[in-house]
């Protein structure tokens, strides 16, 4: 027998036997069922993501909540662009302070939320998320 042959008939069976495994484990391990069918274990939270475009230098971001609370994140330029999560938020609006090169600028700005269903409407409670697109244009911020 063809030893190259012998160890491609071993491969096609074990994998079928990953395959199965792997689908098992899937369908035991990492979902819950409903009504409506198998729900994955996803999770998502809810809240506020600022992004920040044409900041120079690292800054800083807070976000002030109508209840006093001040969340307050730090980001380098690049990282400002792609966006700062800020969790738990779900006010109707909220006013962010930027500081970049001691310099503060503040924008108040209302939030409309959107739920998100990560596993489908029929499984679990939706995040309620947002979010913010600020800009610093000539070094003056605003909202876009």
């Amino acid at each position: 027998m063809n030893p190259r042959s012998k160890f491609g008939n071993r491969c096609r069976r074990g994998g079928a036997v990953l395959v199965l495994a792997l689908g098992l484990g899937s369908l035991t391990g990492c979902s819950l069922f409903t009504d409506e069918g198998p729900c994955t274990l996803i999770g998502c939270e809810s809240g506020l993501m600022v992004r920040l475009d044409g900041a120079p230098a690292p800054v800083s971001l807070r976000v002030h909540l109508p209840d006093g609370t001040v969340l307050e994140r730090e980001c380098l330029p690049e990282h400002c662009a792609r966006g700062a999560f800020f969790a738990g938020v779900r006010a109707p609006t909220v006013e962010i302070d930027v500081t970049v090169n001691g310099n503060t600028q503040t924008v108040s700005v209302p939030l409309t939320y959107r739920a998100h269903y990560p596993n489908g409407e029929g499984c679990g409670d939706p995040c309620l998320v947002t979010g913010v697109h600020l800009k610093l244009p000539e070094g003056q911020l605003v909202a876009a």
